[in-house]
């Protein structure tokens, strides 16, 4: 699995719970790898937080890196409406009732919550209501998660409206900044103790995926003063 071939994935699972492995310790590694060197992910399912929160399957990487929280296993509604200034304001409410259309029965469909970087983008109808959608923008990457399986939407014109609207703001992911070593934002003195263990000189190059290669500002495999010249740019302090 190459998510680095990739600008935007699409991560669809279904009613996969526990017993499937939502995303397993080595999907979770891959995951905020892809995603903390500037990728975007949108995911859908019914079990995601069940799965990774409620059963302590990836309580860190949901919270910590898909930036979403667990509330409840079952809203009790197949209604959902999109809430006003998110990625789907103006968007009609829609449904994934089995009676409508829907190719199978959620039958647990998760209540949701924001995390750090995250605000709510849909929200159940009817039941015990609660968020239905996240949407999350850090300062490197975009993430959007459904409590509910995206391909149950009955409306074959709500879908391609909501994955337009997903597509357009997973597009607009920020991506690391140039020497973010440690990947949190900023180019500060953290980052510039990576450059000085880096910084041997034009006459020591770098081999393919060696990690001092984050400090090779130019492209030129190594890390001298012509890349500490363009660390002093970008750094933005702490």
């Amino acid at each position: 699995m190459q998510l680095g071939n990739y600008d935007i994935v699409v991560w669809i699972l279904g009613r996969e719970s526990t017993e499937d492995q939502t995303f397993s310790s080595l999907e979770q590694s891959k995951v905020t790898t892809f995603l903390e060197d500037g990728g975007a992910l949108f995911v859908s399912g019914s079990e995601i937080g069940f799965d990774l929160i409620a059963q302590g399957t990836g309580v860190n990487f949901a919270q910590d890196t898909l930036r979403f929280d667990y509330i409840a296993d079952d809203a009790g509604t197949t209604s959902v409406v999109t809430v006003p200034g998110s990625i789907f304001d103006g968007l009609a409410g829609f449904d994934f009732d089995p009676a409508g259309g829907a190719p199978y029965d959620v039958r647990f469909p998760d209540e949701l919550a924001p995390g750090t970087d995250a605000s709510a983008c849909l929200m159940y109808a009817g039941g015990t209501g609660g968020v239905a959608g996240v949407q999350v923008s850090t300062a490197i990457y975009n993430v959007v998660v459904f409590g509910f399986p995206f391909e149950t939407i009955t409306s074959a014109t709500a879908r391609a409206e909501l994955m337009g609207r997903i597509i357009a703001f997973l597009e607009h992911s920020a991506g690391p900044l140039p020497f973010d070593f440690d990947r949190d934002g900023d180019v500060d003195f953290q980052d510039f103790q990576v450059y000085v263990f880096c910084g041997q000189g034009p006459d020591n190059t770098y081999t393919s995926g060696h990690l001092c290669l984050e400090m090779d500002g130019d492209g030129d495999s190594d890390v001298d003063l012509a890349d500490f010249a363009l660390f002093q740019r970008a750094f933005t302090g702490p």
